[in-house]
């Protein structure tokens, strides 16, 4: 079953909250300003139990070898903050 597409630029801040994962979606929105940085923006929050966001945290690393291995991506490291 599909349901609506959404594009994103990534996620924002992940919180931990009664065993359940809060995960902020993020899309870059144009500065309001002239001149001002685009922002990020909270699009969509998606809430899943505790095993399941880890579950899909492992799936996910696992993509990223297996893209990696494939030579279509090139890990640069640690992103710093």
């Amino acid at each position: 079953m599909a349901g609506e597409v959404h594009y994103i630029d990534g996620v924002g801040r992940v919180t931990v909250v009664n065993g359940l994962a809060h995960i902020d979606i993020v899309a870059v929105v144009p500065p309001t300003q002239e001149g001002a940085p685009p922002q990020a923006a909270v699009t969509h929050r998606f809430v899943m139990g505790l095993p399941q966001y880890v579950r899909m945290c492992s799936e996910m690393a696992g993509h990223l070898t297996r893209m990696e291995e494939k030579g279509l991506i090139t890990r640069q490291g640690p992103l710093q903050s």
